[in-house]
């Protein structure tokens, strides 16, 4: 997750925070000091309480690249029936055909490339013929024990929820960690074959050699394919630019920069820009 998604998070849990009355304030006046998360009202469910609705919000980059669209393949106008749906119902079969429809448009375009870069794709292509399925009936693998089958794809990305058992290592699918690579992992597990052979990661320059040696390989010493081997490529920086707080609501300290006269971007005009850290 990178810093702008964190962000959003953390603006999303403030709004949701709620306080009244005087005392209410004064309270508040003195968590800046300390940071409890005391000072904050949660409306939290209770164990019993029935749902009304639930947001589709789980997976990272699923409605942003299959579902990036004004119509349906048919021409038929969806009306955002994506983000209109609930989860927890269901699913649209209008949604599921608009997902396997621009996930096949995807593959067509990409897996000969990632052939030609070393990665096994999750489509089959014959005779110009390119078939995109395969990818969701297939189980996750994960670089500690490619041996070990996780949930298949289709059931760890719909419904568009985030489930946990904390008797499971927490990651993604299993929920996910503040600086966890999220895109580079649905990436994988909707373009590669789980259990297949990436040679890439061997072969791609910039990765480290501690990297290669941690990857799991098959018997002839080939990488193989996991929902972290995008993950394992320097793609992104490997860690935030300053550290996360050890408490709520565990967002990393803000930059201030001087004001810039001459910058070719948008600079917002705020005394705030210039105040001490």
């Amino acid at each position: 997750m990178n810093l702008r998604s964190l962000a959003a998070i953390g603006i999303l849990a403030f709004a949701s925070a709620c306080t009244g009355g005087a005392e209410d304030d004064a309270d508040s006046s003195d968590s800046a000091q300390t940071g409890s998360r005391d000072d904050y009202d949660f409306q939290i469910p209770g164990p019993h309480d029935k749902m009304v609705r639930v947001d589709a919000m789980g997976v990272a980059l699923l409605s942003t690249v299959l579902m990036n669209r004004d119509r349906t393949p048919s021409g038929e106008d969806n009306k955002n029936q994506y983000q209109v749906d609930s989860p927890d119902v269901q699913n649209n079969p209008k949604t599921l055909v608009t997902f396997v429809t621009f996930l096949h448009r995807l593959h067509v375009y990409w897996h000969d490339h990632l052939e030609q870069i070393g990665f096994e794709p999750c489509s089959k292509s014959a005779l110009g013929v390119t078939l995109a399925s395969p990818c969701t009936l297939q189980k996750l693998r994960f670089d500690e024990n490619p041996n070990l089958e996780g949930p298949r794809v289709i059931d760890a990305v719909l419904p568009d929820v985030i489930t946990l058992d904390f008797d499971q290592p927490l990651r993604f699918p299993n929920g996910r960690t503040p600086d966890e690579p999220i895109s580079d992992k649905v990436f994988a597990l909707g373009f590669l074959k789980m259990g297949g052979k990436c040679p890439g990661l061997d072969t791609l320059p910039g990765v480290s050699e501690a990297t290669k040696h941690r990857v799991p390989r098959d018997r002839n010493g080939v990488p193989i394919c996991t929902i972290e081997t995008f993950a394992d490529l320097p793609l992104q920086s490997p860690k935030n630019d300053r550290p996360y707080e050890p408490g709520f609501p565990y967002l990393a300290k803000p930059w201030f920069y001087a004001q810039q006269t001459n910058a070719p971007y948008y600079w917002p005009n705020t005394s705030r820009l210039d105040l001490p850290e």
